[in-house]
C-alpha cells in the first residue's frame, strides 16, 4: 500500500509542477504592454497548442493523484 502513497505524491507533485512551468513561461514571454509575443509565427501556433496539451497533462496528473489518495484511503482499514 506504500506504493499508492508514494505515486499519488507523485502524481500530485508533476501536475504541480507542469502547471507552474507553463504559467512562467507564459508569463516570461509577455512584453512591457501585457501583449504576448513570439519570434517567428510558427512558434506562435504551436506554442499555445503545446501548453495546452500540458496543461490537460497537469489536470489528468492531479485527478489520478486525488483518486490515488482515495484508493489507499480505502484500502486501509
Amino acid at each position: 500500500m506504500n506504493t499508492i502513497i508514494i505515486l499519488a505524491i507523485v502524481c500530485l507533485f508533476l501536475s504541480i509542477a507542469i502547471y507552474i512551468f507553463v504559467g512562467r513561461r507564459k508569463f516570461y514571454r509577455r512584453n512591457q504592454s501585457g501583449i504576448e509575443t513570439f519570434r517567428t509565427y510558427s512558434s506562435s501556433v504551436l506554442t499555445p497548442l503545446g501548453e495546452r496539451i500540458l496543461k490537460l497533462v497537469s489536470f489528468l496528473l492531479f485527478i489520478a493523484g486525488l483518486l490515488l489518495f482515495v484508493v489507499w484511503y480505502f484500502a486501509n482499514p
